[in-house]
């Protein structure tokens, strides 16, 4: 007996590295004469007397192997990994069976009959050998997949592995296809320690069903008591596209039952390519304020951008080298990367020239305010889109600094804008923000005038251009998420000005794509602005950072609260009350109908705006701003 187990064992850790050609097509031939002899004895209802059948149609076997045994040759179904066999290989086999089929049919019953065979097989035994010979050959190729993956498993165990008393107990929460991936990818590496018990998912169709021979225990609302009743010792979240709300309380029940999670990336990181569906981590910010897929139109985002010289300012920032990755994979005949960082852009230009290899790239260190510059810089490269990123966004920041906030924000705009207008650039696209509403500080107000100048331009007839407003990035220079980090890494307090602080936010691939979607839709003079989802309480962040460190609010982290920072709002606004917001073609953008300034009025005021920044007077930059946005309170 050990050493027929021992043969077995043998034969069976050499087709673990999976079937030659040459085995597939001996196994072929075996299956297609069997598949023959059962037809024969189906139609005839003989087994015992079968033979003179067979010899009188012995040529049908040899048509047959030979047809078969052939097209599944040029068809390449024997260079195919039948270990990872999928829907497309099972389609191939149907296809190649039914062309073998058609093939036999020609050369038994049309062309043998002129050959001066007599005996033929009758038509059923055509038809049954087809069906048989398919069925086998697809049930040979499951085997050698079974043998395979049993062999792959045996030698991916250590010692001790076997013994499921040292598996952490798992449960994936989500049923759908990352579930599926997911546990796929647990079974097949027992390295991992885990022992799958099943899923939890909302979908009542599914609780009585199976998935990948796991069961569907119940609804996310019954993990804690699923918990308890399996023994489990760890949650798998699965579920990429699912809003941050249902990932906040998978992570809740978790964390009240003491039980670590771990989850798949969201959806924007594997569209991306950065990541897989199935590539396990930790539980990040991001996954808790994730809001529901927005689905773009890459069609129409492709034919916006390929073949055309791009130009992106603020290359080196967040919201800008995002921008400048997600216009890159859109083919664009030219990509020109401009800011005046040296080291920003040093790293944003390295990085699309390793992932884009064949992108034209140039990098180019300018200063949007200095206007001869980047008028040189545009009639140089003449680009057919324009990006405007570049500015200064931090609000406290500017509040004690107006001057370069103006300097920046405004006329840096307008050297842009009036380079654009020379060389008759096709489409402008200025990133605004929602501290442009009713602005409370200088940043915001600056902001404005910017939509202001944009708008302006557009009226004049220059081009379609156009402002894009949205609320805040997570992981954007100066926001608030790396602060409320670092500090925790210090070991507290976390400082929050208000108890009611609350922001819109987005992460910072979507708020890219939907920028660009919303430069294809607009015509041009008009705001775009971003359906943010709902504002997050700043304190609940705060919160949910500390419990995603592995810490406690109030017994390991205090949160203070300092009071509000000049410029500072409690909230957030994406559209003024005397603003109209109009639908477009895409669900999650809005244009926004918004009063302008007449063309005398602005350049009056850019001319008086020009006087008070050579004087350094902050007042008067102030108080020229009121002029330009009657809205603008200092906060």
């Amino acid at each position: 007996m050990k050493r027929i187990k021992s043969a077995i064992d043998s034969i069976g850790a050499r087709l673990s590295n999976g079937p030659r050609a040459r085995h597939l097509m001996v196994l072929d031939v075996l299956s297609v004469c069997l598949a023959i002899v059962l037809a024969f004895s189906f139609r005839y209802e003989a087994i015992v007397r079968i033979r003179p059948y067979l010899v009188r149609n012995w040529h049908f076997f040899l048509i047959a192997s030979i047809c078969r045994v052939s097209l599944y040759y040029l068809l390449g179904l024997y260079r195919r990994v039948w270990r990872y066999a999928g829907r497309k290989d099972l389609v191939a086999m149907l296809l190649a069976g039914g062309l073998g089929s058609a093939l036999i049919y020609v050369i038994n019953f049309l062309l043998v009959p002129i050959l001066g065979f007599y005996h033929m097989a009758s038509h059923s035994v055509w038809i049954l050998e087809g069906i048989l010979s398919v069925l086998f050959q697809g049930a040979s190729r499951l085997l050698f997949r079974l043998v395979q993956e049993h062999y792959a498993l045996r030698r991916k165990l250590v010692p001790g592995e076997l013994d499921d008393a040292h598996k952490r107990r798992v449960l994936i929460a989500g049923a759908g296809e990352a579930g599926a991936m997911v546990a796929r990818e647990v079974q097949s590496n027992p390295a991992l320690s885990m022992e799958l018990v099943g899923y939890i998912d909302d979908d009542p169709l599914k609780w009585t069903m199976r998935v990948r021979d796991l069961p569907v225990l119940g609804p996310r609302t019954a993990l804690a008591s699923l918990a308890r009743e399996h023994a489990i010792d760890e949650v798998l979240i699965a579920m990429p596209t699912a809003p941050g709300a249902v990932i906040r309380e998978i992570v809740t029940s978790c964390r009240h039952a003491r039980l670590p999670c771990k989850t798949v990336p969201g959806i924007f990181e594997i569209l991306s390519g950065s990541v897989s569906a199935t590539q396990l981590r930790e539980v990040q910010l991001e996954d808790l304020l994730r809001r529901s897929p927005v689905r773009c139109d890459p069609t129409t985002i492709g034919k916006h951008i390929a073949d055309k010289v791009v130009l992106v300012t603020g290359a080196g920032g967040s919201i800008g080298s995002e921008l400048s990755r997600q216009i890159a994979a859109q083919k664009p005949a030219e990509l020109v990367l401009l800011d005046h960082s040296e080291g920003n852009l040093y790293q944003i230009d390295i990085e699309l020239g390793e992932a884009f290899p064949s992108l034209d790239i140039k990098a180019v260190i300018a200063d949007v305010r200095d206007r001869e510059r980047i008028g040189n810089i545009f009639e140089r490269v003449r680009p057919s889109i324009v990006f405007h990123a570049a500015a200064y966004k931090h609000v406290p920041m500017m509040e004690s600094n107006p001057r370069e906030a103006v300097t920046t924000n405004v006329f840096g705009t307008r050297s842009v804008i009036s380079a654009a207008s020379s060389i008759n650039v096709g489409r402008l696209v200025l990133i605004s923000t929602d501290k442009a509403v009713n602005p409370t500080c200088i940043m915001g107000a600056t902001k404005r005038i910017a939509e202001l100048l944009v708008m302006a331009a557009a009226e004049r007839g220059d081009g379609a251009f156009m402002a894009v407003r949205f609320g805040n990035v997570l992981g954007s220079s100066g926001s608030v998420v790396p602060l409320f980090q670092r500090q925790i890494s210090a070991g507290g307090p976390i400082t929050v000005t208000h108890p009611d602080m609350r922001r819109f936010f987005m992460i910072i691939p979507e708020a890219v794509q939907l920028v660009i979607q919303a430069a294809a839709l607009g015509h041009g003079g008009g705001i775009c602005v971003l359906d943010m989802g709902e504002q997050v309480s700043i304190t609940e962040l705060a919160h949910s950072l500390v419990e995603l460190s592995g810490l406690e609010v109030g017994r390991d982290i205090e949160i203070v609260y300092t009071g509000m920072r000049p410029g500072e709002k409690l909230w957030e606004e994406l559209f003024a009350e005397d603003e109209r917001l109009l639908p477009t073609a895409h669900e999650s953008i809005s244009i926004i109908q918004s009063n302008g300034v007449e063309g005398a009025q602005l350049d009056a005021c850019l001319a008086d705006l020009e006087k008070a920044i050579r004087a350094m007077d902050d007042g008067m930059i102030r108080e020229t701003i009121r002029t330009l946005v009657p809205t603008y309170s200092a906060g």
